[in-house]
């Protein structure tokens, strides 16, 4: 009987040291200082490609020229918030002859957007007409480079409000717009 508890005391010793010695690897390996990799902001280069094949898909859809309205001149440099919203603002002048809707204009707050004279008149149009949140990192602080994720929620954003104003409901398939007395 004294030998049996001799050894399975023998196996939780070598069980226990063996898991002392793995925790003790395994924190070690954890207490590694690690660093953070930041992404780095969209470029000139890359925010013209997507515009451009945002751009042809707007194209192909609405029957517009295939040639895109985006000036944004290709380079390495980052694209800044100024140069994105006159992007946009291009964008949305070539579709308005598709532009189906006439909208109420978005009531917002002048003083919480950008202060920057180049692009004043783009972001006021972009955000009264719902193409842009007053909110956006676009049209808000100071004028600096875009993040991928920034960027990214801001196009979508414009690119679903140009859908909706470009395309007019069926009252068939549209129960908001059926007619409630047959």
């Amino acid at each position: 009987m004294k030998s049996k508890i001799a050894a399975h005391s023998l196996g939780f010793k070598l069980f226990f040291v063996a898991s002392v010695v793995l925790c003790a690897a395994f924190s070690s390996a954890q207490t590694k200082s690690t660093t953070i990799i930041l992404k780095p902001p969209v470029t000139q280069s890359e925010a013209v490609k997507v515009l451009n094949k945002s751009w042809a898909m707007i194209s192909d859809v609405l029957k517009l020229p295939a040639k895109s309205p985006v000036t944004l001149t290709p380079s390495g440099a980052p694209v800044t918030k100024e140069q994105f919203v006159l992007a946009l603002e291009q964008i949305r002048v070539a579709c308005a002859s598709k532009i189906n809707r006439t909208v109420t204009p978005r009531k917002f707050d002048l003083t919480k957007t950008r202060q920057s004279e180049s692009d004043r008149l783009a972001v006021v149009e972009l955000i009264k007409k719902g193409y842009l949140s007053p909110r956006s990192v676009p049209v808000t602080g100071k004028n600096g480079p875009l993040s991928i994720e920034e960027f990214g929620d801001s196009l979508g954003y414009f690119l679903c409000r140009l859908a909706e104003m470009c395309h007019l409901p069926d009252r068939k398939f549209s129960p908001s717009m059926m007619n409630p007395n047959g």
